[in-house]
């Protein structure tokens, strides 16, 4: 193939956003080809003006045939696999570009910064949710994707990997990703994404990764959130009969992991809430959220002393940035929520004075804000009534 990269988007009555993401991929990109899935507003046409190939695919609920639409059209070495809201950091190109000439190298994972109130470029760290997504795939090794919700690729590339010695990279390759899967837009997505999980789990039973996003979906629809238990308790009997295994399977099995550790101390699970929280520290030692879960544990027992320094060390994987970015999560259980659990901690031992400072550093503003103000004023009282 001459062409180095191309990029493939699918996109459906996008005409507001889709010109952001094809410009960003200009000074990247040999080849943009679109895959209309139905639009009623100017999506297609502002894709062929912008000079991408545009291909119409009805639409049959499958996000992996929508995928596979673009495959017979795309004529270089690799492809970036877009969605059309997001867009492609420019700062990140230069640094990725060569990286495409590597003959040793399966596909390329890139961070996608994913936007939780809109996208604001240039926000801090607590205002997205980072995570690591595999994204640029080699176009002859005959991938396709499957999965009519949350489509993977397949033939799996870590069994591609072991099989052929190619790698699997980090790039530096950064996404914007303008969503609204954590406010408004989550419960709307939910019933379309759970319908179509629903319709996977039962065209393809014992699939563990389309498992657990069904059900953690479902859990996020409250008629149907039974029915979301069910999966998860299915899927943790999967995850049962392969923990012994070094690794897990994929980072999505944290989210199944952390069901089982946060479920009420009567619920009868395939894997106990101990187990679970083993299982998690064991996969999973560098990921905040397991981080955050043994943090929340030793405060519910009152083993404040055991949460201190677990805290301590969410709060410098904040400002390091050393936590692992395969398992997504909400950054304030490394700035904000750690600070406060964190201050409440050292009052009641006695601590005062970091105390203090710890819940001064949390903006009014901020969602914590109001509880860091009320743990002030009880500081203030304690200092008054013993003239500390």
């Amino acid at each position: 193939m001459s062409k180095l990269l191309s990029v493939a988007m699918i996109a459906r009555d996008e005409a507001h956003r889709i010109a952001a993401s094809i410009e960003s991929v200009r000074a990247l990109t040999d080849e943009i080809v679109v895959v209309d899935t139905g639009s009623k507003d100017q999506t297609a046409q502002i894709a062929r003006d912008l000079g991408a190939r545009v291909v119409l695919h009805e639409w049959n609920d499958d996000f992996a045939a929508a995928r596979n639409a673009a495959i017979p059209h795309l004529q270089s070495r690799w492809t970036l696999w877009l969605d059309a809201d997001e867009r492609v950091v420019s700062d990140s190109i230069d640094e990725f570009r060569p990286l495409l000439m590597r003959d040793d190298v399966l596909g390329y994972g890139v961070i996608r910064r994913d936007y939780v109130g809109g996208l604001k470029p240039g926000a801090k760290s607590d205002q997205f949710v980072s995570s690591i997504i595999l994204r640029v795939l080699r176009n002859d090794i005959g991938f396709v994707f499957t999965g009519r919700c949350h489509e993977q690729p397949y033939p799996w590339p870590d069994e591609v990997a072991a099989s052929t010695g190619l790698k699997l990279v980090v790039s530096p390759l950064m996404l914007d990703h303008d969503c609204d899967y954590y406010f408004d837009g989550r419960l709307r997505k939910a019933h379309r994404n759970g319908r179509l999980l629903e319709m996977e789990v039962r065209e393809h039973p014992g699939r563990l990764y389309w498992m657990i996003q069904c059900g953690a979906t479902l859990l996020d629809i409250p008629e149907s959130a039974a029915r979301g238990h069910q999966v998860m308790r299915q899927s943790l009997e999967l995850i049962a009969k392969i923990r012994n295994q070094h690794r897990p399977p994929f980072a999505l099995v944290e989210i199944a992991l952390e069901y089982a550790a946060n479920a009420p101390p009567n619920e009868h699970l395939p894997l106990s809430r101990d187990d679970a929280a083993e299982l998690a520290e064991r996969w999973f030692p560098n990921a905040a959220p397991v981080v955050w879960l043994r943090a929340r544990r030793a405060f519910d027992r009152g083993d404040y002393e055991a949460a201190i320094p677990i805290l301590r060390r969410l709060l410098r994987m904040g400002q390091t940035g050393a936590y692992d970015l395969e398992v997504p999560f909400d950054h304030a259980i490394i700035g904000d929520d750690a600070r406060l659990n964190l201050g409440v901690c050292l009052l009641r031992q006695g601590q005062l004075d970091e105390a203090e400072s710890l819940f001064n550093q949390i903006p009014p503003t901020s969602l914590r804000g109001q509880e860091a103000a009320m743990n002030l004023n009880v500081i203030q009282s304690l200092r008054r009534q013993f003239n500390t």
